[in-house]
């Protein structure tokens, strides 16, 4: 190659040398790359490279100030005349462009990122690029509380950054515009309606549904489908936005924290030794749907047939079915019972872990059946567990029905902790809510919908004067309505589990270290994919108890790790376990106001929640389904990998606990359940 003129092409030459320096480090590295090399491929000397730029690290400083000077100048263009959303949207297509995404310009993104950490001067440079780049995202996000906007621009310029690493060590999007997806999808996440604390544009709708989970966000969002009618939603928690919530391997955290859960539990439980269960209730947009493990039942046929003979008009499984078709997206279900065109996505597990399909086997070759879809036309047998996530992340109510329901001018959203039913004339005609520590009323000119939980909503209606005269009397409330059901009757599903030690190091023992744990988080936030994107329940079973019992009556969920349900205690060794329970129980609650009065704090009138059980789930109701999956590990496909393990003291392999109750562990199980562990 001829060298290049000498007179007046300073500019040219230096510009020459940085393009140079780009495609050499592209192809060989920045620590390959030499001076002779660069000056070679720009048609100079070697000496004049090095009267130019002096090094290779003040040419590999003039080469990354050249491209975030282009990359600023193209970003100011971008952003001109725009702004809200639309402007952040441009700072992520500029930053994510084609351009950018050349394997060249992502070489000299790596190697600025490395020797940023070692030059002085790059790491000036660098540190003025992150703060140009907050401050272009944080210009976007100015109608954001400075708090959240701060929070969104660094995790956004942290996706960023990620994206352009994982593309330099060839992981990762494959190109521009998934990379650009990615990082928007997390914009629409930050930035989807949530409650803001006494702020709403509505303080009187048609319709007023208190509590936004799986009942309040689906009738919010059906109800103002046809824009005819206004709909305000009352809800007391705050956002899901954030990992704990969105990221389905992580759900043992949120059902563990005040933030997102209300805190309830049982009185001593007679026949649990005397034990004190948590009853995990959500607060937080979404209910308890953001909070709980995922799994998708729709329930037996013959459940609701039960119901309908039991004088529920229209709950026959019949006429329940074109609804669950009409709320569901379930792209392989069984054709003519799943829906595929609903708010609500449903997906089977990916059982890539080897357990899965051993213990499927396992009840196989026990002689029991198998099925396909067990909220298809046949719930009985062993199979894949269904799961409510959807591209990577869960989707609860919130994510299905409230958030779009939220973006229709006819739905607001009010945050406030409700504290009873305005009534008049035996009318409900609003509610009273509390509001940094100020009373208000959302005053509703149709109807008051209570949605507020199983616990909650008997709560709210007592508290407002509805339910058993005797107990409201007793506790100083005047009665509007004496109806003895309210409060009673509470149904839940107890479960106990039982672990086993594998013989092959295959469970999820391995990821349960920090490093491990980060490295999932990580690429669960970057690209929605790997071990983060499952609750891990992906195989499970319903059958029968004994011969003669109409439907299946036990249900089974497996999970490749011996731990607690909430994150706790896991073993010290690769093991696994499944949960085993009861699918029709009864837990008789008093009354689920409490020992709590008025005079008291409202808000924490349902702390202590006295629910009783009755001899149905007793130890002896438990024995059965318990006995099954101790036989299962002598079945020749899961004995070659497992061989019953006290991987805990003998009091903790059995341990009673429930769906909803992940605290149950932290007492001594009673006598009978020692007895039961024993070979």
């Amino acid at each position: 190659m001829n060298p290049m003129p000498k007179i007046g092409m300073e500019p040219i030459r230096r510009r020459a040398l940085i393009d140079a320096a780009i495609s050499a480090i592209g192809e060989r590295g920045a620590l390959n790359v030499t001076m002779s090399d660069i000056a070679g491929r720009a048609g100079v000397s070697t000496a004049l490279a090095h009267h130019y730029f002096g090094g290779k690290d003040d040419l590999l400083f003039a080469t990354m100030r050249h491209i975030l000077s282009q990359l600023g100048n193209e970003v100011r263009a971008a952003m001109a005349g725009l702004a809200g959303a639309d402007r952040v949207r441009a700072i992520i297509a500029v930053n994510l462009s084609p351009d950018q995404f050349r394997p060249e310009i992502i070489a000299a993104w790596l190697a600025f990122y490395v020797e940023a950490r070692r030059d002085a001067a790059l790491g000036r440079l660098f540190r003025i690029y992150v703060r140009r780049l907050h401050s272009d995202l944080m210009s976007g996000l100015s109608h954001l509380p400075r708090a959240s906007a701060i929070s969104t621009a660094r995790a956004i310029a942290a996706l960023i950054d990620g994206l352009y690493l994982r593309r330099a060590l060839g992981e990762g999007v494959e190109d521009s515009a998934a990379a650009i997806a990615l990082v928007e999808d997390y914009l629409d996440m930050a930035l989807a309606p949530h409650p803001s604390r006494g702020a709403s544009p509505m303080h009187e709708a048609d319709f007023v549904i208190i509590g936004s989970g799986s009942a309040g966000a689906a009738l919010a969002y059906r109800i103002s489908e046809d824009g005819k009618n206004s709909v305000i939603v009352i809800e007391y928690g705050g956002s899901d936005f954030g990992p704990f919530i969105q990221m389905p391997a992580a759900l043992s955290f949120p059902m563990n924290m005040a933030r997102y859960d209300w805190g309830f539990q049982s009185e001593p439980e007679p026949h649990l030794g005397g034990r004190v269960l948590a009853t995990p209730r959500g607060k937080v947009i979404g209910g308890s749907s953001s909070i709980n493990g995922m799994v998708f039942v729709r329930g037996h046929a013959r459940d609701f047939d039960h119901w309908a003979d039991e004088g529920a008009t229209g709950w026959a499984s019949a006429d329940v079915l074109p609804y669950f078709k009409r709320m569901e997206t379930m792209a392989d279900g069984e054709p003519g019972w799943r829906g595929t065109e609903g708010p609500l996505h449903v997906r089977k597990g990916p059982r890539d872990n080897p357990l899965f399909s051993a213990f499927i086997e396992a009840g196989r070759q026990a002689g029991f059946e198998t099925t396909e879809d067990y909220n298809g036309s046949k719930q009985e047998g062993f199979g894949a567990l269904q799961q409510t996530i959807h591209k990577g992340r869960r989707w609860s109510t919130a994510n299905a029905y409230l958030k779009p329901a939220l973006k229709r001018e006819n739905v607001s959203l009010v945050n406030g902790f409700a504290r009873r039913i305005v009534m008049e004339n035996q009318r409900a005609i609003g509610v009273e809510i509390e509001v940094h520590k100020k009373i208000q009323v959302v005053k509703a000119r149709r109807e008051v919908i209570v949605a507020a939980s199983s616990i909650n909503s008997p709560k709210l209606l007592m508290l407002s004067g509805i339910g058993p005269a005797k107990h409201l009397r007793e506790n100083g409330i005047d009665v509007v309505a004496d109806r003895p059901g309210v409060g009673s009757n509470l149904q839940d599903h107890l479960e106990l589990y039982i672990q086993q030690e594998s013989l092959q190091p295959i469970t999820l023992y391995s990821k349960l270290n920090l490093l491990s744990k980060g490295l999932i988080g990580a690429q669960w936030l970057f690209l929605k994919s790997g071990l983060g994107t499952s609750n891990h329940f992906e195989a499970g079973a319903f059958v029968r108890s004994a011969a003669g019992v109409d439907y299946p009556d036990i249900q089974f969920h497996f999970l490749p790790v011996a731990i607690r349900y909430d994150g706790k205690a896991a073993a010290k060794c690769h093991g696994f376990q499944a949960h085993v329970g009861r699918c029709v129980q009864n837990r008789a609650a008093q009354s689920v106001f409490g020992r709590a009065t008025p005079g008291r704090s409202r808000r924490s009138a349902s702390t202590t929640c006295p629910i009783r059980t009755t001899g149905a789930t007793s130890a002896t109701a438990f024995a059965s389904p318990a006995r099954y999956f101790r036989r299962m590990p002598s079945r020749p496909i899961v004995a070659a990998r497992s061989r019953r393990a006290r991987l805990f003291k003998a009091t903790r392999n059995w341990t009673p606990s429930s769906a909803n109750t992940p605290k149950a562990l932290s007492s001594v199980a009673p006598a009978v359940w020692v007895r039961l562990t024993t070979p």
